[in-house]
């Protein structure tokens, strides 16, 4: 295979990296409690998306670079154990609430919680099978976990077979345009909006422009000059705002999102992350270690997990609740959920996942999303 090129970027653990997920979940949950003030926020997952890309393809050619290889067995079982624990409690207490409240239905819900556990319910929801319900949100985390299945291996084959990372980083581009362009495609032919959402192919290029991210920082792209720093920050800006006017005004059923609207919420997203690496002292940075923020962004994994049912039950058992009473009473009740899942059970798993790590050169070891302590930067599923 050919010699990997070297690289000065190391990804190390990056605090605004999380306070990013922080604010994409945040923007989430706001969405789901129905709040008329942010029809848009649907694009935190987008924004996980990108984050997922960019931390394990950065994380992924960081170990071929040390070891001119790539363990796929040891990825797998840091993954397993990051998002499994976390899935697999809510799934329980998920059927023990809904035995208990609603046992005629029981079967059902153990359908949907099967679906969930396998991470099919982007699928089911692509083709109009109408479930999961209470656990529709899971439709994210599945598109991530086909992509976490598929993506070390194509990035294997892509070094086996390409003359240089450069090539590699020109097809992953194309690929990240081509599924775009399927989208454009099939809602100009009036496919239905969970099909275009919610199909792996068809949301491919947020978690791809990710990977563009990783890989073009990998090859040392961008000068380290005064000139490309201000680019670069300014660029960081305009997507601040542009992200804003996307979730203070989009709609996530509108053909207009399918078309420009998530790709350009990708694009916006990788200009940021672009500046809190390369400009690490500079005003976004220091804003997203913000330190509330950054604990938001490390429990985010759970507070996705637990939102969404959590939000949908609590008017269906008090309808005189409006999206106030749900995002405050729900919010609370969701981040005692998201935090007693972290320290309890997720914190520990993720200590497990040194088991399964490469040792490198003395001073080369990754840390960042697949190192524990601090285990805050793992890419979990949004």
């Amino acid at each position: 295979s050919a010699v990997p090129e070297a690289s000065s970027f190391h990804l190390g653990y990056r605090p605004s990296l999380n306070g990013l997920r922080g604010v994409a979940v945040i923007l989430v949950m706001i969405f789901h409690s129905r709040s008329p003030f942010l029809p848009g926020g649907f694009l935190g997952v987008d924004m996980f998306f990108v984050l997922s890309g960019f931390l394990i393809t950065s994380l992924l050619l960081e170990e071929r670079t040390r070891h001119d290889s790539i363990s796929l067995g040891r990825f797998y079982a840091r993954r397993a154990l990051r998002l499994l624990p976390a899935l697999i409690l809510l799934l329980a207490v998920y059927l023990i609430f809904c035995g208990w409240l609603a046992p005629g239905f029981f079967r059902s819900h153990l359908i949907d919680a099967f679906i969930a556990l396998f991470y099919s319910a982007n699928w089911t929801l692509a083709f109009g099978l109408d479930r999961p319900t209470i656990l529709a949100h899971t439709w994210s985390l599945s598109v991530e976990e086909q992509f976490y299945i598929l993506w070390p291996a194509i990035l294997i084959m892509l070094h086996r077979f390409m003359p240089s990372r450069r090539w590699i980083l020109y097809t992953v581009a194309g690929m990240a345009i081509s599924s775009w362009g399927l989208r454009v495609l099939l809602t100009s032919l009036g496919g239905s909006v969970h099909r275009l959402q919610a199909g792996l192919d068809t949301h491919a290029d947020s978690v791809l422009m990710g990977c563009v991210l990783a890989l073009a920082l990998s090859l040392n792209l961008f000068a380290d000059n005064l000139r490309t720093r201000t680019v670069i920050r300014w660029g960081a800006m305009v997507s601040v705002v542009g992200l804003a006017v996307l979730a203070l005004y989009g709609r996530w059923s509108e053909p207009t999102m399918t078309r420009h609207g998530y790709f350009l919420a990708a694009l916006f997203t990788s200009s940021i992350i672009l500046e809190v690496v390369w400009n690490p002292k500079g005003v976004l940075t220091r804003a997203l270690e913000w330190r509330a923020l950054v604990w938001i962004g490390t429990i985010s994994y759970g507070l996705y997990l637990w939102h969404y049912p959590i939000f949908r039950i609590l008017p269906a058992g008090f309808e005189s609740f409006g999206w106030q009473e749900v995002l405050v009473l729900g919010g609370g009740l969701t981040f005692l959920a998201a935090t007693a899942s972290f320290y309890v059970l997720e914190r520990p798993a993720l200590r497990l996942k040194s088991r399964f790590q490469r040792t490198g050169r003395p001073g080369q070891e990754a840390a960042g999303p697949d190192s524990a302590p601090p285990p805050s930067l793992a890419a979990e599923a949004a």
